[in-house]
């Protein structure tokens, strides 16, 4: 629990740039509950609704901001290669410091067993109550 408060609260990543991630792992895994929870908080941490969509549709989305450009760019190569390469590493740990990065990558690896364990059980995007 003080892992997932960490990530999800406690970062130094402003909330924008967090649910970024969060939506971009829910996005990888197809995690439609992730995705359901989240994509609320995005919006009200300022996250444009056509990146939303975009992730949500399993898309690049167009970001205008160098922050979320470079957040989502080592999450996908995170994701895609299941490593980041050096000079995109160097730009994140340049922009954000190396306490960031690490913190990046534990927000990238939190939510990726999140999502997996919700995609084991076929936890739905909306449950019945």
């Amino acid at each position: 629990q003080a892992l997932g408060a960490f990530c999800r609260y406690r970062t130094g990543f402003a909330p924008r740039l967090s649910e970024l991630m969060v939506l971009t792992t829910a996005s990888y895994w197809r995690a439609e509950y992730e995705f359901a929870t989240h994509a609320p908080e995005a919006r009200k941490a300022g996250v444009p609704e056509t990146v939303i969509a975009a992730l949500q549709a399993g898309q690049t989305p167009q970001l205008d901001d160098p922050d979320s450009k470079l957040v989502y760019e080592f999450a996908n190569a995170f994701f895609q290669t299941r490593d980041v390469p050096d000079p995109l590493f160097e730009k994140a740990v340049e922009r954000f410091g190396r306490r960031r990065v690490v913190e990046m990558v534990g927000v990238l690896g939190y939510y990726s067993m999140l999502a997996v364990l919700l995609r084991v059980y076929r936890v739905p995007a909306k449950t019945k109550n």
